[in-house]
């Protein structure tokens, strides 16, 4: 008898993103400035919004200062500013805008040496949280993170004349999937190194045997997350 059982639609990832964005310049030196702007969407602003409005100002910058030095090793926060300044004013998007340094984001070696390309997006951004969850390597009962969401995330880094030529860049794999995926691309143009990250969770809800599947890619993201610019050491000749 009565009806039957009825679900909320899903609400697609799309409407909960994590927007990022990155713009900065390193020295020949390796040291690095830069500003990134967040915009909290859908979830993100919910989840973000009550953390921050239980904090005062100082402990709502220190969260930043902590994001920022394990993005960036010796990263220091400069500037800060959230937006709004009253978290209970729900008429405005929940914004952040951060203004960092770090002395050396370079790993030198004698051939040739790495870049250490500041991504905010796996430490910001409720995906992150919610697939803190997906910590077992098989289950007996679904996992279920109960929300779609997901970063997008881009970076603009203006290189130094005299910082070395880029020998190579990482080659990321895609890692299309109907209920999670993942694609990180990156280039050079004009001693600008570009880049830009995708990350979606499009599922509620995983069983069993697509839990596995959910594991793989992660365990591939972490993985490809790793892979770092090669660049010629400074005082290469030309």
């Amino acid at each position: 008898e009565g009806e039957t059982l009825r679900v909320s639609p899903i609400v697609p990832a799309e409407e909960n993103l994590m927007v990022i964005n990155t713009e900065g310049s390193i020295t020949a030196e390796g040291k690095l400035t830069a500003e990134t702007k967040l915009t909290f969407e859908g979830i993100n602003d919910n989840a973000y919004r009550g953390y921050f409005a239980r904090l005062n100002q100082e402990r709502r910058r220190r969260y930043f200062e902590k994001i920022v030095n394990e993005i960036v090793p010796g990263g220091k926060l400069t500037e800060f500013g959230l937006n709004p300044s009253d978290m209970q004013n729900t008429d405005k998007q929940l914004r952040a805008s951060l203004k960092f340094t770090a002395e050396n984001v370079l790993i030198p070696g004698e051939k040739a040496q790495l870049l250490s390309v500041p991504y905010f997006g796996t430490h910001v951004g409720y995906v992150n949280f919610v697939l803190r969850g997906a910590g077992l390597e098989e289950r007996e009962y679904p996992f279920q993170p109960g929300v779609t969401c997901g970063v997008n995330e881009t970076f603009s880094l203006e290189l130094a004349d005299s910082l070395g030529k880029v020998r190579a860049l990482p080659d990321y794999p895609e890692l299309p999937n109907k209920d999670l995926e993942w694609t990180r691309k990156m280039k050079e143009t004009n001693r600008k190194l570009i880049g830009k990250t995708r990350f979606r969770l499009h599922e509620v809800s995983f069983k069993p045997d697509a839990y596995k599947e959910l594991k793989a890619i992660l365990e591939d993201k972490e993985y490809a997350t790793r892979r770092r610019p090669i660049l010629e050491p400074a005082d290469t000749p030309e």
